[in-house]
Parts: C-alpha cells; structure tokens; sequence
C-alpha cells in the first residue's frame, strides 16, 4: 500500500512541473497565461505564441513526464493491481491541477499519452486505444470545435478500455479517472463556437 502511495505522490508531483508554463518563461521571458487565447499553460500555445521548436519540446518534456513515472512504477509494482490505476492517472491529475499554478493547470493531453505509452504492450496496446478515437472523430467524422473531439475521444477511450477483455481492470480504472479529468478541463473551457459533425469523402 505505501508503496503505491509514494508512485502515486511521485507521479502527481511530476506531472505538475508546468514546462509549458517554464520553458517560454526561462527562456523568452513570455508568460505563456497571458499571452495565450484561453490562458492555458499548454504546447499548443507555446507553438502559437512563441515558437514551434519550444513547442516541440514542451510536448516532449510534457510526454516524458507522464511515461517515466510509469514506466519506473512498472519495475516496481503490480501492474494488475488496482491500485496501480491511481498511479497511471497521477501525472496527469498534477498537469490538470499543479499546486505550482494554485492548482490551475493545462489540459493534459499530451501528458495523457504519456502515461499510456508507458504501459503499453503488444498484447495491450493502450495508446493505440487511445489514438483511434482522437483519429475517428479528426479524420473520418470531423467533429468541431477541438474540445468537443476530444471530449467524444475521450469518452470513446474510457468504454474502449472498459469493454476490452485484454485491457486489465487498473487499466480500465486509470483510463476511466483520466478521461474524466480530461473530459473536465475540456468542459470548464469550452468555447462559444457551434459544434459541427462532418462526414470526411475524398474528392473524387
């Protein structure tokens, strides 16, 4: 048990390293909340506002942080235990609620990835579960605005993982609690635009 609770503290921890938020900061004296649209200390806005290769590797360093801890936790613990869930979601719970940003943190997506690239394998491939709805609701069926597809991917990814025999019940229980999150800072930050679904047919 305190095993699963110092990865679980250890992986909210790195998770809440705002580097979104640190690397234009450092490095261009930008205040990335500030500058941004939505005031949302995330890649896609350091790419808008600042610079593609800053961008590039804030959503490198927001990846890692949310794969190491798992893959570390992996060696360690059981990961069929229920518990290890809870660790799969804390990364991403402390990009969505940094204590360093009074508990107003990004999105988390790319965080998101990053714990499921960390426990998936061949016989489970969670991000590739991950990846097919964000794929279906962007290629085949063009849903807008973004945080409505992502919603809808989101929600797609958590039954996904429930339904699935290969997936295992933590498994099933860290996708249901990140997609939650996730589906949350989504609503939370919703937009006035219109939702629009659009049916992809390659010209002939």
């Amino acid at each position: 048990m305190l095993d699963y609770l110092l990865f679980i503290v250890a992986g909210f921890f790195s998770g809440s390293v705002m580097y979104s938020y640190l690397v234009p900061k450092i490095f261009c004296g930008i205040n990335i909340i500030e500058q941004s649209d939505d005031h949302n200390p995330g890649m896609t806005n350091v790419m808008r506002c600042v610079s593609v290769k800053l961008g590039i590797l804030c959503l490198v360093l927001d990846v890692l942080k949310g794969a190491v801890p798992i893959l570390i936790a992996m060696r360690f613990l059981v990961p069929t235990n229920r518990l290890f869930g809870i660790v799969i979601a804390a990364p991403v719970l402390g990009h969505a609620f940094s204590p360093f940003l009074k508990f107003q943190g990004g999105k988390a997506i790319a965080s998101t990835y990053g714990v499921f690239l960390g426990v998936t394998t061949i016989s489970c491939p969670m991000v590739l579960f991950l990846a097919l709805p964000m794929a279906l609701f962007s290629l085949v069926i063009i849903v807008k605005p973004d945080s409505l597809r992502v919603i809808l991917s989101m929600i797609s990814f958590a039954l996904i993982s429930v339904l699935l025999p290969v997936v295992p019940s933590s498994y099933a229980l860290g996708s249901v609690i990140v997609s939650a999150t996730v589906v949350f800072k989504h609503i939370i930050n919703f937009g006035d635009e219109k939702a629009s679904f659009k049916l992809f047919f390659p010209k002939k």
